[in-house]
């Protein structure tokens, strides 16, 4: 599968010998484990755990991973979220002004130094627009004003959802997101 893997986040409550079990649950499976970070919160009793292994030779086929990993989470009485590496994130980049943390988003993201996919570019001035068109991301104006705020979140909540937005990134947005925007788009960092 070209080198392509999937990612297990779990969280569970801590007893003895669990590593030995998830590495256990992987080698079975015929995978081979590349990355692997494990923590305990002895506080809340909680075990915590990342683990990384490659597809190929993996002996469940993709769309059997899922359901055999909520399995396997509902044994330990954990959650469990499932990545794969070749399923990038769809991003949303918002700007105002200031280019330097836009550009280095989008360079990353074409050397995948920062697997993601950016699919939009939201900006509450047109500055940007020229930088993003060497990149291929969908730039967006939507102007803000005091009178406006309200109006503008809500196309650009509309815009999130139609584009299928996972993340949005906050590159030197001068504006203040709204509570009511963060309780439905809670996905959200600023850098």
């Amino acid at each position: 599968m070209n080198g392509s893997t999937v990612i297990l986040q779990l969280i569970c409550p801590d007893r003895s010998a669990l590593v030995s079990e998830l590495a256990g649950w992987v080698a079975a499976n015929g995978g081979n484990i590349r990355h692997a970070d494990h923590h305990t919160d002895s506080g809340a009793g909680l075990f915590l755990s990342r683990i990384e292994w490659g597809l190929d030779g993996f002996g469940l086929p993709r769309h059997a991973i899922e359901p055999a990993v909520r399995a396997l989470a509902d044994r330990l009485g954990g959650e469990a979220q499932l990545h794969f590496s070749d399923e990038l994130p769809r991003v949303a980049i918002f700007v105002s002004k200031q280019s330097h943390c836009l550009l280095d988003l989008l360079w990353r993201s074409r050397s995948g130094e920062l697997p993601m996919e950016i699919a939009l570019v939201i900006s509450n001035h047109p500055d940007l627009e020229p930088l993003c068109g060497d990149f291929g991301g969908r730039f967006v104006h939507v102007p803000v004003t005091s009178e406006t705020k309200r109006d503008a979140e809500a196309r650009v909540l509309d815009l999130l959802e139609e584009q299928r937005i996972e993340l949005a990134v906050l590159a030197k947005y001068m504006q203040v997101l709204s509570g009511d925007f963060l309780k439905r788009f809670p996905q959200v960092i600023n850098i």
